[in-house]
């Protein structure tokens, strides 16, 4: 089984237009219950990471090429273009493909191939647009629209969109892919793009909730949300602190009380810088847009160049993963 043929497509032009600081901005659109638009400017922060797996194990799909131009002949893809934002396996994988570590079952192999298509955005889930867009639990859909100026190509990407939550978030429970194997560490995934994030970011988790009105003399809490391991590497001597699944649980050594003392010393520093960054953790989200069709404009080429890619549903499907086959046409533009 190979990747969707639109994914090397582009994935070409993301490393053609990886000096392009403004080519990881994306337009993610979406309808409101009140049937109204919605749109947003949002990071591209790549695709769900999984390991190697051998993609031997499954046929190749027999692809479907149409082409509508006057001389009729196949449109070609270059297939073979290394994915620019290829990554290290993740712990959400490890421990559901820790079975075998040269080899994926039939059913893993599916999965990693449809896992690997999911396009990654984070989020505040105290934003408007997640109580809009996952009331009640309900799968949204969206269409990213997606402009690269220096190939001077135009990709829009629809599909159901899901959200990836905090663990036992008391604001928002997670929508996620109803195919995708249950021994996926969602968490971990999470908790890995994160890291990743600057710290400028993840400090704006720990201010008020998106659309709030600024308070007259408000001060934000912080403006660069450190890491636990960075926090934790200040600590006095009278401090302790561990890092587990990259939340510091943090353990003082005060001396006790003095007699009829009733007040509680205030906060360390340190203490203080671990209470945002837990507070900013708590808001963070992640955004899981599952493609279904895919509309490529190159305008380069003249006349220009347009292909549909889209996905086939079969009556039937192994292991019930949809999105693993689909056709591909060229249309007018």
């Amino acid at each position: 089984m190979r990747p969707p043929p639109w994914k090397p497509v582009l994935e070409q032009a993301i490393h053609a237009n990886a000096s392009e600081r403004t080519a990881q901005y994306v337009q993610l659109a979406t309808v409101k219950p009140n049937g109204r638009p919605s749109n947003r400017t949002l990071v591209f922060r790549g695709f769900f990471p999984v390991p190697d797996i051998d993609l031997d194990l499954l046929p190749s799909p027999t692809p479907s090429m149409k082409n509508l131009s006057a001389g009729g002949s196949t449109a070609h893809i270059d297939h073979t273009v290394p994915s620019p934002i290829s990554r290290s396996p993740s712990d959400s994988f490890r421990q559901w493909n820790s079975s075998s570590s040269l080899h994926a079952s039939r059913g893993e192999t599916l999965a990693a191939v449809k896992l690997n298509t999911l396009l990654e955005f984070v989020t505040d889930i105290r934003s408007a647009k997640i109580a809009e867009e996952w009331s009640a639990g309900r799968v949204a859909h969206a269409e990213v629209c997606w402009y690269f100026p220096q190939t001077r190509e135009q990709f829009r990407l629809a599909g159901a969109i899901h959200l990836l939550a905090p663990a036992n978030s008391p604001l928002v429970q997670s929508v996620l892919p109803p195919w995708a194997p249950k021994d996926v560490d969602w968490e971990a995934e999470r908790l890995r793009l994160w890291r990743e994030i600057s710290p400028s970011l993840r400090a704006s988790f720990s201010w008020g909730p998106p659309g709030r009105p600024f308070l007259e003399g408000e001060q934000l809490s912080k403006l660069e949300c450190m890491l636990p391991e960075d926090a934790a590497s200040n600590l006095s001597a009278d401090a302790s602190s561990t890092l587990q699944d990259g939340v510091v649980n943090l353990t003082i050594s005060l001396p006790p009380p003095a007699p009829h003392t009733v007040a509680q010393s205030s906060p360390t520093k340190e203490q203080q810088l671990i209470k945002i960054h837990d507070d900013a953790l708590s808001h963070f989200g992640i955004l899981l847009l599952d493609v279904e069709f895919v509309d490529h404009l190159d305008l380069k080429t003249v006349p220009q160049t347009r292909m549909h890619y889209k996905v086939r549903v079969p009556e039937r499907t192994w292991g019930r993963i949809s999105g693993l086959d689909w056709e591909s046409k060229r249309v007018f533009s």
